[in-house]
């Protein structure tokens, strides 16, 4: 038996080399894809990293070791590794605390031999969260607050153009965006995540917004959704970046309303024709359906594509997700307080999850299946069932998914932050003002998921906020209302928030208004001495896309 270990030096092709003996002679080498020449962007120039955690799953085993990191020329050894056939392997650089600053991923099946070495490349990569919707796309980190990691933004197209959907490649190397203007010109930039330098812009051929990106669990085909054009468009990655026909790389459906999609393999989707959550959609649901199409590999051309069945859904349906160990979707239904699933061929959904199941959840509007946890994210309001609650909360619920769904929910029930608004009220002197804490009385996740490795989830929420009129002397302040729109980090484990980052804070006329003003937040919203995180930009999240993360 002779020990693993594991060394690190520079290769003239900027890949870190990582090497480790196994049993019988045999042994591991693993290439680290990470931009060396950019400080910015390098993981192992974090002043935070401490040490290295490697993860090796096979069919009946999971091998791992974690090691102190020194320096680039430190070995460190991980102990024996079994020879064998393994399906995937992970590289984990923790901070001193043991929060995740980089991760990276091979998801492909290889063999440790017992004589000839093995080697793979795997792309280290902070688990950075991208946020759509503004003029620029916002580079945040789950676990390092801005002390230990300042990203800048990505600047995306002119001032002109918003983002609008993006996504992030299976194997953590691509980031999509797509950007509209109002000129009607509709952009797909393509970037690189290791140095966030661009490889393409685009410009499509149809000038209809796009509201959501995905890729295919293999990357080979990205998917493009339009609900503005009523369509979604299959886009061969490989043959979009060789660049020899571009516009007919991309595959067009027309679909009624499609808000969301979910690959169960690269040959098979479900895209979810609906309407996107409002406050008042279950005032009347609008219809709801599934369309589930096959595509054949290599994807070449329009007739690659095809409609393999249609579902319409008895009630109406916010959400989708798939369970792709159990070849199950799962959908959420907001106004009839349900979770239905089903298994691709079957004549539609059934009830898994009903009131009893997902109480205090009424109104489930998100989900997200990971590997083992199906969590489902619920509309709040201050006038909730529990009696208790005196502002709406933070609500998310988790099942076990193996072997088989679990109807017994772990409940997160989180403080969402209150909303410091500076107040100027007129009968008080120039240059005076009043900071009002407002809790929120409705809390609407817009977007679920999950950032690398599982420790974190990840959720865009709009708040709404509401002050009774306060007396002042012989006056009174009037009524305040608001809005606020974040990014929130939550450690399930131990079911707290762990960060918010403001994007938007607006006054509104009710909690039906979505619409801020055309000059930004201005001096309305606080910053409450900087207690709360804000982004340098102002916009409204359409869509996040996270490295190594579950959409």
């Amino acid at each position: 038996m002779f020990p693993a270990w594991f060394s690190i030096r520079i290769l003239p092709v900027f890949l870190l080399a990582l090497a480790l003996s196994c049993s019988h002679d045999g042994a591991l080498e693993i290439d680290l894809d990470v931009e060396i020449n950019d400080t910015a962007l390098n993981p192992l120039r974090n002043q935070a990293l401490s040490a290295f955690t490697l993860t090796l799953t096979s069919s009946s085993s999971v091998e791992q070791g974690t090691e102190t990191y020194l320096s680039g020329d430190h070995r460190m050894g991980f102990g024996d590794i079994p020879t064998g056939v393994y399906s995937s392997a992970s590289i984990a650089a923790k901070s001193y605390s043991g929060a995740l600053v980089a991760y990276g991923e091979f998801r492909n099946r290889f063999r440790i031999g017992a004589s000839d070495p093995t080697r793979i490349e795997v792309p280290l990569r902070f688990p950075f969260i991208f946020a759509t919707g503004g003029t620029e796309l916002p580079v945040l980190h789950p676990e390092l607050d801005s002390s230990l990691a300042a990203f800048d933004n990505i600047m995306v197209g002119t001032p002109a153009d918003i983002t609008s959907a993006t996504a992030v490649s299976p194997d953590g190397r691509m980031l999509a965006v797509l950007t509209a203007n109002a000129s009607g010109t509709v952009k797909l930039w393509m970037y690189m995540t290791g140095n966030h330098q661009k490889v393409v812009e685009f410009q499509l051929a149809r000038p209809d917004r796009v509201s959501s990106l995905q890729y295919s669990p293999d990357g080979s085909t990205l998917l493009l959704l339009s609900d503005a054009g009523d369509w979604v468009s299959f886009l061969n990655v490989d043959a979009f970046l060789e660049g020899a026909n571009r516009q007919g790389s991309f595959h067009y459906q027309e679909v009624s309303s499609p808000i969301a999609a979910s690959f169960f393999s690269e040959e098979s989707v479900v895209i979810l024709s609906s309407s996107q959550y409002r406050h008042d959609t279950c005032d009347a649901a609008p219809a709801s359906a599934l369309t589930w199409f096959l595509i054949s590999q290599p994807l070449l051309d329009d007739g690659d594509v095809e409609i393999a069945a249609t579902n319409t859904l008895n009630s109406y349906a916010s959400a989708l997700t798939v369970d792709i160990a159990q070849n199950r979707l799962y959908l959420a239904h907001p106004c009839s307080t349900e979770i239905t699933a089903m298994r691709p061929g079957t004549s539609g959904p059934a009830v898994v999850l009903a009131l009893l199941n997902l109480s205090p959840c009424l109104r489930p509007v998100q989900l997200l299946a990971d590997s083992t946890m199906l969590t489902v994210a619920c509309v709040t309001t201050a006038d909730t069932v529990n009696p208790q609650w005196s502002a709406a909360k933070l609500l998310m619920q988790r099942y076990t998914l193996t072997p088989q769904l679990s109807p017994n929910a772990r409940t997160l029930v989180l403080d969402y932050p209150s909303e410091p608004v500076a107040y100027q009220p007129s009968t008080m002197p120039a240059g005076t003002s009043l900071l009002i804490l407002q809790a929120p009385e409705r809390v609407l996740p817009r977007f679920l998921g999950m950032s690398a490795q599982g420790t974190r989830l990840v959720v865009a929420a709009e708040a709404y906020y509401r002050s009774s009129s306060i007396p002042v002397g012989s006056s009174s302040l009037e009524e305040t209302r608001s809005k606020s729109h974040s990014i929130l980090f939550v450690d399930p484990r131990l079911a707290m928030l762990d960060r918010r980052v403001r994007t938007a804070c607006f006054p509104v006329d009710n909690h039906l208004d979505d619409t801020p003003p055309e000059s930004g937040s201005g001096s309305y919203c606080s910053d409450n001495m900087g207690s709360i995180e804000t982004t340098s930009i102002f916009f409204i999240p359409t869509q996040l896309s996270i490295v190594y993360g579950t959409p």
